[in-house]
């Protein structure tokens, strides 16, 4: 079978278009719903809004307060794993104003603005999965606060 790229491409735009949709809330928001998903499978929270010259995609700090039900964000925040947050939102070109993770964009670049966006939210829940006692070597198990052996 020989790949028609024009076939896959019609294809390809009619699949995402199809798993994207813009809703207005009972409350008169505007809500993306796109396939990004927090492991538990609720979607990602993404609220549209005007902003100067375009639209701004936002959080309204549910990332952030998802991560708190099992980490202190203090901590989740400070260090390495805040380094990490602040180099994946300067490359995604993502801010964060007091917990809100926000990204605003032209119209005619929304798809890019969505694309870079859930890369960036994906990326700071996933340093959920770095916990301190994996960075460490330390065992939690125990509570003892060893490091951890190789089996020596």
């Amino acid at each position: 079978m020989a790949i028609n790229p024009d076939d896959l491409q019609r294809r390809l735009c009619e699949q995402l278009c199809a798993s994207v949709r813009v809703e207005r809330r009972p409350d008169g928001e505007l809500m993306l719903q796109a396939d990004f998903e927090f492991p538990d499978g609720d979607r990602y929270p993404i609220y549209l809004s005007e902003a100067p010259g375009g639209v701004r995609l936002s959080d309204r700090g549910d990332t952030l307060m998802r991560i708190s039900y099992d980490h202190d964000i203090e901590a989740f925040l400070a260090g390495s794993r805040g380094q990490l947050i602040e180099r994946i939102l300067g490359e995604e070109r993502v801010a964060q104003d007091r917990g809100v993770f926000q990204l605003d964009a032209p119209i005619d670049r929304l798809s890019d603005a969505l694309f870079r966006y859930g890369r960036a939210l994906t990326r700071i829940y996933d340093l959920t999965l770095h916990s301190r006692s994996r960075a460490t070597g330390r065992n939690p198990a125990d509570g003892s606060g060893q490091v951890v052996g190789c089996g020596r």
